[in-house]
């Protein structure tokens, strides 16, 4: 499970960068790859010293919200609400023990009657992505 606390999405239709803050989660499936470096017993200690990292890269479907708006609607409506998306996209994960962090870079559908009117419907965004390890 991991979390995607910001998207930046690009210009679209003269619509500046924008920084969305919008909720989002999403399943992960991928590929692990893992580094270790054992560092022999020294003298006095009991155990020998592990160390590593991991990373990893692979996909991602979730949900999440935006926020609709004139501005974003090319003035279909007049009025402002949360909208639900589906959202997917593919990621790269660097494993800091407890928690992963990494780069994502996705799409957003809309799932509601102003998917047509949403500038931002099936285009690309990029964000940063946060999890947590529950093995």
């Amino acid at each position: 499970m991991l979390t995607i606390p910001f998207k930046v999405r690009p210009s679209v239709e003269g619509f500046p960068e924008q920084l969305n803050p919008n909720f989002s989660a999403a399943l992960y499936l991928g590929r692990r790859i893992d580094s270790y470096h054992i560092k022999p017993l020294a003298r006095g200690k009991r155990r020998n010293t592990v160390s590593g990292f991991g990373g990893g890269y692979g996909g991602f479907v979730g949900l999440g919200s935006v926020t609709m708006n004139p501005f974003v609607t090319r003035n279909a409506i007049t009025y402002e609400y949360e909208g639900l998306v589906l959202t997917g996209g593919a990621a790269a994960i660097y494993d800091a023990k407890k928690f992963n962090m990494g780069l994502a870079m996705g799409s957003d559908f809309l799932v509601d009657k102003n998917r047509e009117n949403w500038i931002y419907h099936k285009k690309v965004w990029f964000g940063l992505l946060f999890g947590l390890n529950l093995n």
